[in-house]
């Protein structure tokens, strides 16, 4: 039976299977990223915009630390989440836990922002104007 991948703006970087976990190849963490990219959500679109007029750059979907980030400043060493309801969930929400963990300790800071906060960002950034 072929691995499962279980997919999420903070994926871990394995194959889930009924063995356990398995690295993947870097050409399916590649193939994974890209797909990422070319279906952001809305509110991972509007927060590219937001991160673009404050200069801030930062790319999307990039694997760090063995997973994928929404967004990476590497230069700054600083990872944007987009949180959407899905962040809610109790399972998840240990899972978003482990991963700013893991990337906090390897020199990391982890911004989290909800889809309501990236609206907000971006009204005001209009309205600014």
């Amino acid at each position: 039976m072929g691995g499962m991948i279980q997919i999420g703006d903070a994926l871990r970087l394995v194959d889930l299977d009924e063995d356990g976990e398995h690295p993947r190849s870097q050409r399916a963490k590649s193939a994974f990223g890209d797909y990422l990219r070319a279906n952001q959500t809305p509110s991972e679109r509007m927060f590219a915009r937001v991160l673009h007029h404050l200069g801030i750059s930062a790319s999307p979907q990039t694997p760090v630390c063995g997973y994928i980030a929404d967004f990476l400043d590497a230069k700054q060493r600083v990872v944007f989440e987009v949180d959407g309801p899905i962040h809610q969930n109790r399972e998840r929400l240990v899972t978003d836990r482990v991963r700013d963990e893991v990337l906090r300790t390897a020199g990391y800071r982890v911004i989290h922002i909800s889809n309501d906060g990236v609206r907000n960002l971006l009204a005001s950034l209009v309205l600014a104007r």
